[in-house]
């Protein structure tokens, strides 16, 4: 029992009861959960703009190597897709060419397809890759361009 000189307080118990408890630990819960969430979406963000660069330097790369075989621009058309190859080539330009782009493609993009082909002094090139990995319900991504060779 309280002493008098708390009336107030008499037969009452002071202190947190277990359900107030119970209710900050369901906050506390929740907070971590959408904490666990914004860090799940940022991951997949993350490595969903990595495949866009990489798909950028991949384009990049093609249509360098296209102009730095000026002699040989018409025969640069092919279609590139499938599992990881790795090849060397040693010989002909285009031929080393498609080997380094086939490795690119299939081995640092979750299934891609590159297609490039040169026409009128253009170079058309497009490049897909899945996402589904990163999220069930994207389509593939795609990226496209269409360059001139020369001025």
């Amino acid at each position: 029992m309280l002493p008098a000189v708390f009336p107030l307080f008499a037969g009452r118990s002071s202190g947190a009861s277990l359900i107030e408890a119970l209710v900050a630990l369901l906050v506390l819960c929740l907070g971590v959960l959408g904490v666990a969430a914004m860090q799940l979406t940022a991951l997949r963000q993350t490595e969903a703009a990595g495949h866009a660069a990489q798909a950028s330097l991949i384009m990049l790369d093609a249509s360098e190597r296209v102009r730095a075989n000026p002699r040989q621009q018409s025969d640069y058309r092919f279609d590139i897709s499938g599992p990881c190859q790795h090849a060397t080539v040693h010989g002909a330009r285009l031929l080393q060419d498609l080997a380094d782009l086939t490795e690119a493609v299939t081995c640092r993009l979750p299934h891609a397809r590159l297609r490039v082909q040169v026409d009128d002094g253009y170079l058309q090139s497009d490049l897909s890759w899945s996402a589904r990995r990163l999220h069930t319900d994207e389509p593939e991504m795609e990226l496209h361009a269409r360059t001139l060779l020369s001025p």
